[in-house]
């Protein structure tokens, strides 16, 4: 047990939640430990992933996308934050386009 323990802990600190442990490799105690942490994994690799798509897309120029603010804690947090900021950034290129439109539109009047 302490080796999956210590293997899911190095993946977790590497960044890999992806990683889950053999918790029918173990009774009681032991089997309830592993499967603790393979829900902490879990929800740590939805919730980053989560944002990990919205940021992409935003780098791509998409900001059409969001995240699931109803993530639990911090992580709901952050999505509700990321969501936010594209709402902002789509606005913010919205009104450029509006102003590029209406000088465009002077300018042809000119």
């Amino acid at each position: 047990v302490n080796a999956q323990i210590r293997a899911l802990v190095d993946a977790a600190v590497a960044g890999d939640f992806s990683r889950r442990g053999d918790e029918a490799a173990f009774d009681h105690v032991y089997r309830e430990m592993v499967a603790a942490l393979n829900r902490l994994m879990a929800t740590a690799d939805r919730g980053l992933g989560a944002l990990d798509e919205v940021l992409a897309a935003v780098a791509a120029g998409d900001l059409t996308r969001s995240a699931d603010a109803t993530l639990p804690g911090r992580f709901g947090r952050l999505a509700a934050s990321a969501n936010l900021t594209v709402e902002r950034l789509a606005a913010i290129v919205e009104a450029i386009r509006a102003g590029s439109d209406a000088i465009n539109s002077a300018a042809g009047e000119i």
